[in-house]
C-alpha cells in the first residue's frame, strides 16, 4: 500500500517533472482530497485534482481581465504619468528610461521584463539583486522603488501576454537557477504566468526569505481563482494584507 507521505511525494515529483499520473487505488484509505476518482470501465482510477488555474475558463477570464486592467492603467494613468517620470529619471542620471531584463515566464519561456530604470548603469544588474541602501540606486530610483512606480512598466508586459496582473514575481535568471536547486517544488512557479502582484506582495514577503517566498507563491498558485485574483489586486491597491496565513 502507499502511505499519504508517499502519495504526496509522487504528486510533487509529477508536478516538478510535468508528468501526468494516475493511480489504481487498493482501498479507500488511499483516497485523498488532492485526487479525484475516475473509472476506466469498472476499474477505479485516481488522478491529481485539476488546479483552478488549469481550467480553460479560468485562463480565458483571467486573460480578459488582464487586458482590460492593463489597458485602463496604460490609458488612464501611464499616458500622463510616464512623461513626468521620464523627465525625472533622465534628469537624475544617464541611461535609458526603461530597463529590460530577461526573466522566466510560464513553462520556462523567457521574455523581456520591463521596469522604469531606478539604478545607475552597472555591469552587475543581471547578477546581483538590489539590496538595502544599494549605492547603485539613484535618488529618483529610491522614490520609484519605495512607491513601486518602477513596476508600472510591466503593465505593457501584461498587455503583451508575457505576464498577468496576479502571479509570482519573475525572478532574475541567476536567482531562478539557484532556487531550483535549493527550494523544493520551486518549479511550480513556472506553471503560471508571472505577475505584478500576488499573495507574497500583499503580505510584504521579500527576497531576503526566498524559501518563505516560494511557499507563499505555491499557496497562491494552488488557490488561484478569479475571486483571489481580484482580492490580491484590491489588497495591493488598498495596501492591506490578504489575510492568508503563511507559515
Amino acid at each position: 500500500s502507499i502511505s499519504q507521505q508517499q502519495l504526496k511525494e509522487i504528486k510533487d515529483f509529477s508536478n516538478k517533472n510535468k508528468i501526468s499520473v494516475k493511480l489504481i487505488p487498493e482501498n479507500k484509505a488511499i483516497y485523498s482530497k488532492d485526487f479525484v476518482l475516475e473509472h476506466y470501465g469498472t476499474t477505479p482510477i485516481l488522478k491529481p485534482k485539476q488546479l483552478p488555474f488549469e481550467k480553460i475558463e479560468t485562463h480565458i477570464l483571467k486573460r480578459f481581465f488582464d487586458i482590460v486592467f492593463s489597458l485602463l492603467v496604460i490609458v488612464c494613468l501611464l499616458s500622463w504619468l510616464l512623461p513626468i517620470l521620464w523627465i525625472l529619471v533622465k534628469t537624475d542620471s544617464k541611461g535609458n528610461f526603461f530597463f529590460k531584463q530577461i526573466r522566466d515566464g510560464v513553462d520556462g519561456k523567457q521574455f523581456y521584463c520591463y521596469k522604469i530604470r531606478s539604478m545607475k548603469i552597472n555591469k552587475d544588474s543581471d547578477r546581483i539583486h538590489t539590496t538595502k541602501n544599494d549605492d547603485r540606486v539613484t535618488k529618483v530610483g529610491v522614490l520609484l522603488r519605495k512607491t513601486s512606480l518602477d513596476e508600472l512598466a510591466q503593465f505593457f508586459n501584461v498587455l503583451k501576454g508575457d505576464m498577468s496582473i496576479v502571479g509570482p514575481r519573475p525572478h532574475m535568471n541567476i536567482q531562478t537557477e539557484k532556487y531550483l536547486k535549493e527550494i523544493d517544488n520551486y518549479i511550480i512557479r513556472n506553471s503560471v504566468k508571472p505577475g505584478i502582484t500576488g499573495l507574497a506582495q500583499v503580505n510584504n514577503i521579500d527576497m531576503s526569505t526566498p524559501d518563505k517566498l516560494a511557499r507563499t507563491d505555491a499557496i497562491m498558485i494552488k488557490k488561484m481563482s478569479l475571486k483571489n485574483y481580484f482580492l490580491y489586486i484590491i489588497k495591493t491597491v488598498t495596501g492591506s494584507g490578504a489575510g492568508d496565513a503563511v507559515k
